[in-house]
């Protein structure tokens, strides 16, 4: 009953990240089953989205298009480059 519960408040999370970019740390490896790129975004949520392997072990910007059972899926923003870090207010 609680694994069931915490499945559909994952679900729901992943839900609301659909419309979204969100900047991706996206690891060196491929999905097995459809060849895309996987990378977690800044709250752990794993998404996979189509992408060239120099991607691979950097900071991408993916616009999250759906959310599936195990993880979302998305596209690469226009320039797919990750948004620059905000500056240090002192």
């Amino acid at each position: 009953m609680l694994r069931d519960l915490g499945r559909a408040k994952n679900d729901e999370f992943r839900r609301r990240l659909v419309g979204t970019s969100q900047d991706v740390l996206v690891l060196e490896t491929r999905d097995r089953a459809t060849g895309a790129l996987v990378g977690l975004t800044g709250n752990y949520v794993e998404v996979a989205f189509p992408g060239p392997d120099s991607l691979m072990r950097t900071l991408a910007r993916v616009r999250v298009t759906g959310a599936h059972a195990e993880r979302a899926v998305g596209a690469l923003d226009a320039t797919g480059a990750a948004a620059p870090p905000a500056a240090n207010a002192r």
